[in-house]
């Protein structure tokens, strides 16, 4: 087992901090034994191409500083990792500069983070489209920074890295669809450029749902690890136990199991879910996610189980909930 956890601090960071304080960090990590926190890496901390040379830093066209979106996680990240929590960072969308807007698909019909502006808008950006082939090394260079900067101001390692949250969704969030063929490519040239660089962080991914019979699965497998040129570039296989990216897939022996069969089994990957969450609350929440978490270990085998945002459902207010509580069981 490599850990069990959630997202995110005390408040969301879009909101005013300050984002945790200490009886937060005692609560999730040393009552409830939380020991991975997913954050989220922001497109944000580099508005324009730093320079033209992927292989160069031109650091004044980065900004992690402490105000941006990125930089005002590292002191929580610093405290988590102080009391020996994991951190593992996912892509929700890269620099808008480095997408394309040419494919209707790929764009959702609404945008949350504009308050559903009209398509074309550039405040529409962050929602949907693609990331455009000519920058992957681009998107390495911006990822390779973070860990960087996340490193010289905190002294933290990363300890895992997704390119890309639910990779097939045009969802009406920050969000942007790398096709299977497209996530493969992308990959090998961010995980060379981390390994020319001397950095241990894993990757994993691609985040898509769990459920093997959909046939989504299969697509990003055969592209990622049935390739014998990316398949080393991705360590732990992640999936996401969500029908839609929004309607909590519970899972089922049957499901696990293929899953399990085909990706430990048949890659030798190990298997992580890094989101769920359910409008449920109180005892029936608790429930049923004890009962996803139970189908995942026993018929899954997964090493690594992480609930999204912890505040507000598995501890309010630094008390633990009935949920957080019937986690404990296990995450203890």
């Amino acid at each position: 087992i490599d850990g069990f956890g959630g997202f995110g601090p005390k408040k969301v960071w879009w909101d005013s901090g300050p984002y945790y304080d200490a009886e937060y960090l005692n609560q999730t990590i040393d009552s409830l034994g939380v020991n991975i926190f997913r954050t989220q890496i922001y497109w944000d901390g580099e508005q324009a191409n730093d320079d033209s040379n992927p292989n160069t830093f031109n650091w004044a066209g980065f900004n992690f500083g402490p105000t941006s979106d990125n930089g005002k996680q590292f002191p929580f990240i610093s405290a988590l990792s102080a009391k020996g929590a994991k951190i593992i960072g996912t892509v929700w969308t890269p620099p808008l500069w480095m997408k394309l807007f040419t494919d209707s698909t790929r764009i959702p019909s609404q945008c949350y983070n504009c308050n559903n502006c009209a398509i074309g808008s550039p405040a529409r950006k962050p929602c949907g489209g693609s990331l455009n082939p000519i920058y992957y090394s681009e998107f390495a260079e911006y990822l390779v920074a973070y860990v960087k900067t996340l490193k010289q101001q905190t002294g933290v390692d990363l300890y895992g890295i997704s390119i890309q949250n639910e990779p097939w969704f045009a969802n009406p969030f920050e969000a942007t669809v790398v096709k299977p063929a497209e996530y493969a490519d992308a990959l090998k040239i961010v995980a060379q450029r981390f390994e020319a660089e001397g950095l241990t962080t894993k990757f994993f991914g691609p985040e898509h749902m769990a459920e093997w019979s959909w046939g989504i699965q299969t697509q990003y497998v055969n592209e990622i690890l049935n390739d014998s040129t990316v398949k080393p570039y991705l360590d732990i296989y992640a999936v996401h136990s969500y029908v839609d990216g929004v309607t909590p897939d519970y899972g089922s022996a049957d499901g696990w199991t293929n899953l399990y069969n085909n990706i430990t089994v048949g890659h030798g990957k190990s298997i992580w879910m890094t989101e769920t969450s359910s409008g449920d609350t109180g005892y029936t929440l608790g429930f049923n996610m004890s009962r996803a978490l139970y189908l995942a270990l026993k018929f899954g085998r997964v090493t690594g189980w992480v609930y999204w945002y912890m505040a507000d459902a598995m501890i309010v207010n630094n008390v633990p909930t009935k949920l957080g509580y019937a986690l404990k069981n296990y995450y203890r």
